[in-house]
């Protein structure tokens, strides 16, 4: 069999960390398990020139086409139709709908139909518009022509189930797994990091709330000893957060960790907190409860299916409340702290990325058997 894998976004926040986790594994397993199968990973041209495998059976091929294009629509799909293959993977929504063999597409989450990001972005209101109903036509078309979807929640595969008409038999779901690099090592920043401090990590995009995290920060900041940092990638929303938090000496933004640093960052915090109002997973809540970090987060589905009892909610469209819990995970005890510390051993054990691989390759086989 030979099966492509959409590599492009390897270096992306997110669905990067899922296609790295999902590459690593698959190098791993198929260097140990004597296989026929072959592996075609597209990547960028970043990506072809850093990345290397083990194992033979995956062979890389350069792809530099970006995602959300035209570009994407025919020129990949002209590179994907010269290797014939028996199934692709598309590892993220945004797929070329000219590409008429089979595949299978992750969707990792539906926010763009729930959230509005046109005051957000950098792009003209028309063009903005224009864009937001092709990415509307494009999942539309990877629900309906795929030959089997990849959610990596319920969470998800209901919002699919709601919104699309398609068998629920077509979705299965694979839940992410914890970066080794965020769990084994850890390394100080740089830069300065406070004494205490409440640890915020993701991207500044409207659905993740942030204006929200900081007023409500701001509600107690003067009762708190705790500072906030924020982490994420240095883009356009974030300078909009920097704006935003300019005189505040208590709130730092880090825009250049790496994933040893972070760790750190992790272990380091008082707790983490995650405001969204929507996801997916729960990926930094995961990451946090590896490094025995409590998750603060808001009382979405995602969020609950990941953390289950690890973790303390909020209502995310409550200021008030959301004040009210971060000092309430200030103000949380030694033995409190000790009881979440065992929760989140067995909670990490349930998410593996060995497990995602095993359970992905199964996909592949199934569908591999559909004529």
């Amino acid at each position: 069999m030979t099966i492509g894998i959409d590599a492009r976004l390897y270096f992306e926040s997110g669905v990067g960390r899922y296609i790295k986790n999902t590459l690593l594994e698959l190098d791993y397993y198929t260097a140990k398990n004597k296989t026929s199968d072959k592996y075609f990973i597209f990547l960028s041209n970043k990506g072809f020139e850093k990345i290397s495998f083990e194992s033979d059976a995956l062979i890389k091929v350069k792809a530099d086409v970006p995602w959300h294009s035209l570009k994407e629509q025919v020129n990949f799909t002209r590179i994907l139709n010269s290797y014939n293959l028996d199934l692709m993977h598309f590892t993220y929504f945004s797929l070329p709908i000219f590409y008429r063999r089979k595949f299978v597409v992750t969707i990792h989450d539906l926010i763009i139909n729930y959230v509005n990001t046109g005051k957000a972005t950098t792009l003209p209101k028309p063009i903005y518009y224009l864009k937001r109903a092709a990415y509307h036509k494009v999942i539309e078309h990877a629900v309906k022509k795929s030959a089997h979807i990849i959610a990596p929640s319920h969470a998800t595969k209901n919002e699919i189930l709601k919104n699309y008409k398609v068998n629920k038999e077509k979705i299965s779901v694979i839940a992410e797994g914890i970066d080794p690099d965020l769990f084994k090592k850890s390394t100080k920043p740089n830069a300065l990091v406070p004494g205490k401090y409440i640890l915020y990590v993701g991207n500044a995009y409207p659905h993740k709330n942030l204006n929200s995290l900081i007023n409500a920060y701001r509600m107690i900041e003067d009762e708190v000893d705790e500072d906030l940092v924020l982490v994420g990638k240095d883009d356009y929303f974030y300078k909009k957060i920097h704006n935003q938090i300019e005189g505040d000496t208590r709130i730092h933004i880090f825009n250049s960790i790496n994933d040893y640093e972070l760790s750190y960052l992790y272990k380091n915090a008082s707790f983490l907190i995650s405001p969204s109002l929507m996801e997916g997973f729960g990926l930094t809540p995961l990451e946090a409860m590896a490094n025995n970090c409590l998750p603060v987060v808001s009382s979405i589905d995602a969020f609950k299916e990941v953390c289950e009892n690890a973790a303390l909610y909020f209502n995310p469209e409550s200021l008030k409340d959301i004040a009210g819990v971060l000092k309430k995970a200030i103000l949380i005890n030694k033995n409190e702290k000790e009881r979440y510390e065992k929760l989140f051993k067995d909670r990490i054990k349930k998410f593996s990325w060995e497990k995602s691989l095993l359970d992905t390759l199964k996909i592949y086989e199934r569908c591999n058997s559909i004529r």
